[in-house]
């Protein structure tokens, strides 16, 4: 099964991506696949289980797609990530499923989720 990320939205600032024709205001960057890919995987999975918030709800080798249940209005977003083997990285998606604009938590959330799994990748996390 091929599987594709999509853009975000133009007209929406709930969303934000590492493909490569992503406009500027919704794009963000890959994740490095720094040992292997199956170790990437492996970490991202890691992560995102320790995330009280998170829920994955599909994973195979090249893709995961977990949901993320906001704090306080319970609104869900969703979270993929697709092994880009031209990349050499997993490339990333997080949208709001409602609104328009979502105060950058979508962006702040990939950062964080980013700054995680670099930390796991080069041992400095807790493993």
């Amino acid at each position: 099964m091929t599987r594709n990320l999509k853009l975000c939205p133009a007209h929406k600032r709930n969303c934000v991506s590492s493909l490569d024709d992503e406009s500027d205001k919704h794009r963000t960057e890959s994740i490095p696949a720094a040992k292997s890919q199956q170790h990437t995987y492996r970490t991202i999975i890691s992560v995102l289980e320790e995330n009280s918030e998170c829920t994955i709800e599909t994973e195979d080798e090249q893709y995961i797609h977990a949901v993320f249940r906001t704090k306080w209005l319970k609104f869900k977003d969703d979270v993929e990530f697709l092994y880009n083997d031209e990349k050499k990285a997993f490339d990333v998606r997080s949208a709001a499923r409602v609104g328009h604009y979502d105060f950058e938590v979508n962006r702040r959330r990939l950062e964080k989720l980013r700054s995680r799994i670099t930390e796991k990748q080069q041992g400095t996390g807790d493993q």
